[in-house]
């Protein structure tokens, strides 16, 4: 696994990125995040602006022809809805591209990239960064061997609190043809439960009513069964201000607690108690740090051996938005 990899070759620290050139589309608050990790790292950053600017700075491109002709990754960081079209816009530019969560909002999206992937050899690299976090790693492989029966999902949070500078109705998160609403902006806990327990074969999802005035789902409860018998339960919603973020796995004599502000993972075994510390940091700059750093460190090698798991998330989320409207258990296509 992984996270045993890492530990046994003490290779978090990943010091060692040869210079690569990576071009961001996108200048939100998501890309120059990882504009800045990017360029901290040694890359050489340029950024693409697809909105009328009348003048543009030092690092910023608005033509196609400007790029360098060697582009050693793609990062599309635009409004979900856009990312297919900003994908197949550029899908000659480079061999890899890595594409905030969620990759796609459609259905047939998903469909006509499969295709572009095959047949150019595209690497693509996914926004998920939970996956790198030295905790999830740490839980998984403490889980490999236990039988697990469920797990409690809890995201909590208020939206228009996140960029207090802006009116939180003109935010892409809360319009529903950008790709909105909470299910598709707040899905990590949908990725963290299929990363730890696996592929997922039905969906039901239950959407309530929020205050917010928006046109989108604020808050969701989910159920996912997974393959192999396990269930997760999850609640997201980002119209609540009580703030909180937790999940915890219960198993045959095993329970665990992650929390997003604890760098400690929370073990109840039999009848012990006792909190586990990854050896490396968890701060959630450093995890997407150890995100940039493993995809550039894996540029030209083949990334989607199985690409019918590529999108599974995505898939996942697709689904979710149907058991919405049919208000009953969907299975997962």
């Amino acid at each position: 696994m992984l996270y045993d990899w890492f530990r046994i070759n003490n290779r978090w620290r990943l010091d060692s990125v040869v210079k690569k050139y990576v071009c961001i589309i996108g200048k939100g608050s998501i890309g120059v995040r990882h504009g800045k990790i990017f360029e901290k790292i040694g890359c050489n950053v340029t950024y693409f602006r697809q909105k009328k600017s009348s003048s543009l700075q030092k690092n910023e491109i608005k033509n196609i022809k400007d790029l360098k002709k060697k582009i050693d990754l793609i990062c599309i960081c635009n409004p979900t809805s856009l990312h297919s079209r900003t994908f197949i816009q550029f899908q000659d530019i480079s061999k890899n591209f890595f594409i905030e969560k969620p990759s796609f909002n459609k259905a047939s999206d998903i469909k006509k990239i499969f295709r572009i992937i095959k047949k150019k050899k595209i690497n693509i690299f996914s926004g998920y960064m939970f996956r790198f976090d030295p905790r999830i790693l740490l839980i998984k492989s403490i889980i490999k061997k236990s039988k697990i029966r469920y797990a409690n999902f809890i995201w909590q949070t208020f939206m228009p609190n996140w960029h207090p500078w802006e009116n939180y109705k003109n935010s892409y998160a809360s319009i529903k043809k950008l790709g909105g609403g909470v299910l598709l902006t707040c899905s990590h806990e949908i990725d963290m439960a299929q990363n730890l327990f696996g592929k997922v074969n039905k969906v039901f999802c239950t959407d309530t009513i929020s205050n917010l005035g928006t046109n989108v789902e604020n808050s969701v409860f989910l159920i996912l069964i997974h393959k192999n018998g396990i269930k997760s339960n999850i609640t997201i919603d980002f119209s609540s201000k009580q703030s909180q973020r937790i999940f915890e796995i219960s198993g045959n004599d095993l329970n665990i607690i992650w929390n997003f502000k604890n760098k400690k993972v929370l073990i109840k075994k039999k009848n012990k108690i006792y909190f586990k510390k990854p050896r490396v940091d968890s701060n959630i700059n450093k995890i997407y740090l150890y995100q940039n750093k493993m995809h550039l460190k894996n540029l030209y090698k083949k990334q989607n051996k199985n690409l019918n798991s590529l999108f599974h998330t995505e898939k996942i989320i697709l689904t979710a938005l149907k058991s919405m409207r049919s208000k009953k258990i969907e299975i997962l296509k």
